[in-house]
């Protein structure tokens, strides 16, 4: 018994991960991908459903207009239907066994209707989702609909949506810093790679740096923790998650790639100050993090770290921004290191 357990859970597991993959595929909106998309829908009502689950949880379907919800029945795909008068199983389901045409009439109905569903919603969510940027070498200041403001440091992109019960931003690339108008009953949440970032009022910013995020806060409180993949919000046997990290006035985190945030501790600047002044601060952060924040502010020259040797050398230290040449002065009779110029970018490489 534990055994077929186990057996079902991998498979469901199995099916919730197809289904994301799906959602993200999808989003692209390749004609040649809907095909593929509904003959695996067909294989299985088990598809469907998690399917379903999975355009749900991704928070679209919560703010559809009604005028344009689509209601779909599952009945006969619950635990066990009836089929043709006999009952069967998920199992027998899933592998096709049992199955007769009038069940396939139904699993096609859903089919189609869960085709109509995903189209109304990426629909909706092309309506409703902005894509703000900055260039290289620039910082924009943003009013938001809701009264909030966003700073968006240079060579950075946030996609915002607004919605009734929630205001969902995510960082794409770079850095921004959001000063959060008051509204409990909408909370702010910042995605950024693994890290989940949620406020009610307050201020903030979150950078995205190799793939990790770094999270300081200036005034009031906010609660820091790991972004669950959309597989893992399928299922209903996911595992436990660490507590989330509370971080207020002064303090600081980092999300790792993995997932796990760190204890908080001193912020390393003030966030405020940093943006104002294009001060970049690091402490024991690696010199590939720190060429990549100068790269985002100068368009020349560019700094290259040749190789992992070179780059995953830690230093602390501060720089104005837009004085890349500064980096080569810190650097400058390094043992490890040999920096070179040219016009056009400094090259830093281990001896």
């Amino acid at each position: 018994m534990a055994t077929m357990k186990i057996r079902q859970e991998a498979e469901a597991r199995s099916i919730a991960e197809q289904a994301a993959e799906w959602l993200l595929v999808l989003e692209e909106g390749k004609p040649e991908d809907h095909e593929a998309f509904t003959d695996w829908l067909r294989k299985s009502p088990l598809h469907v459903g998690a399917f379903l689950r999975a355009s749900a949880i991704d928070s679209l379907g919560a703010e559809m207009d009604r005028d344009k919800q689509i209601p779909v029945d599952l009945g006969p795909f619950t635990e066990a239907a009836e089929v043709g008068g006999a009952p069967v199983s998920r199992e027998s389901m899933a592998s096709g066994r049992g199955f007769g045409l009038r069940a396939w009439g139904l699993a096609a109905s859903v089919v189609a209707l869960a085709v109509a569903a995903l189209l109304s919603f990426l629909h909706l969510a092309s309506n409703s989702t902005r894509i703000y940027a900055a260039a290289v070498g620039e910082q924009r200041v943003i009013e938001l609909d809701d009264g909030s403001t966003m700073f968006l440091e240079p060579a950075s992109s946030v996609e915002l949506r607004f919605v009734k019960k929630e205001r969902w931003l995510r960082v794409a690339t770079g850095g921004a810093m959001f000063k959060v108008a008051h509204d409990p009953s909408r909370p702010f949440r910042v995605h950024a790679g693994d890290a989940l970032v949620q406020a009610v009022g307050t201020q903030f910013s979150v950078n995205r740096i190799r793939g990790e995020a770094v999270i300081s806060v200036v005034e009031g409180v906010v609660q820091v923790s790991r972004e669950r993949s959309i597989a893992e919000r399928l299922m209903p046997f996911a595992p436990l998650h660490a507590v989330p990290v509370r971080l207020s006035a002064g303090q600081e985190t980092r999300v790792a790639r993995d997932g796990e945030v760190s204890l908080p501790k001193s912020a390393t600047s003030d966030p405020v100050t940093s943006w104002r002044a294009k001060r970049l601060t690091f402490i024991n952060e690696t010199l590939y993090a720190i060429a990549g924040e100068f790269n985002r502010y100068n368009r020349t020259p560019q700094i290259r770290v040749a190789d992992a040797a070179a780059g995953e050398l830690r230093f602390a230290a501060a720089f104005d921004a837009n004085d890349p040449v500064s980096l080569v002065q810190v650097l400058a009779g390094h043992p490890k290191l040999k920096v070179e110029r040219n016009e056009s970018e400094i090259v830093i490489r281990s001896r």
